[in-house]
């Protein structure tokens, strides 16, 4: 949280006015809290996270649930940085949850009538039930899933930015306080 508003207020004091906070990985619990103190401070902040702005297309071209190292993440690692990703090493691998799987959403998951992931102690730490850091199915994962998940991010974020943009040309800051 703090790394957040440290580099918002940061680059305020260089002159920035509007800020897009754009979260690819975990740890997203921390992201409202942050924008929300920035808020009452008067700054603008949008933060977005690449699992909830991607969302339906990553409900529509994955076979299994997103977890963590798995069919979601070594399809990005493919599609983006294929040179780092030796598929002769993916493994499928999962573990078991403390409470029934029913009760939480993981990330990009639908949230419907369910806790976000990061609000329970629902599992072990992972290094007590893993061999290999994987819980999902990386064997799935593909560059093709990896290029429609990035396109449905980028096209989001470029919607917002042209609508921010015509509602706050630049120079303009919107009215926060």
């Amino acid at each position: 949280m703090n790394l957040v508003v440290d580099v918002v207020r940061g680059a305020s004091y260089a002159g920035y006015n509007k800020f897009i906070v754009f979260n690819c990985h975990g740890e997203e619990w921390a992201i409202p809290p942050a924008v929300h103190q920035l808020g009452l401070e008067g700054y603008f902040v949008v933060a977005a996270t690449l699992w909830e702005i991607a969302k339906s297309t990553i409900n529509e071209v994955l076979e299994t649930p997103f977890t963590h190292a798995d069919e979601a993440e070594t399809s990005l690692g493919l599609y983006l940085v294929p040179e780092f990703v030796d598929m002769s090493k993916a493994r499928d691998e999962t573990h078991e949850n403390l409470i029934d799987a029913k009760w939480t959403a993981g990330p990009g998951g639908l949230i419907k009538d369910r806790m976000p992931w990061y609000t329970a102690t629902f599992a072990q730490p992972e290094y007590k039930q893993l061999k290999h850091g994987v819980v999902g199915y990386a064997t799935k994962g593909t560059a093709e899933k990896g290029r429609k998940i990035v396109e449905a991010a980028v096209n989001w974020l470029v919607t917002l930015i042209d609508e921010l943009k015509a509602k706050y040309p630049p120079g303009v800051k919107p009215p926060v306080k």
